[in-house]
């Protein structure tokens, strides 16, 4: 894709530290600032993301504890490890009550 050349605006500090950074020195300025503008954007992407996924599954910690634990009952263990499931009901219970989802 095609560069345009834009025109900003920075404080007189900010600058200094962009101007000191060894990308810049290796790279320049564009190519400083077009990696942090990208890594900004992906980073806000990634939060808006987690924030719709939280009240996709805002009280429903108890419904998929229940499902979690129904999964786990029904899981076919190796002979000599059927104490195993009740630990890991055990523990998906403890996850999902230290993620704050009971």
């Amino acid at each position: 894709m095609a560069a345009r050349p834009v025109q900003i605006s920075l404080e007189r500090d900010l600058l200094t530290r962009i101007d000191r950074d060894p990308q810049t020195r290796k790279e320049g300025r564009s190519a400083f600032i077009r990696d942090a503008v990208t890594l900004y954007l992906e980073a806000k992407r990634r939060k808006e993301i987690d924030a719709q996924i939280r009240r996709a599954y805002q009280g429903h910690g108890r419904d998929l504890l229940d499902e979690v634990e129904q999964l786990l009952e029904e899981q076919v263990w190796p002979e000599g490890r059927a104490e195993g499931s009740t630990l890991a009901s055990s523990d998906a219970r403890r996850c999902m009550k230290s993620a704050g989802r009971s």
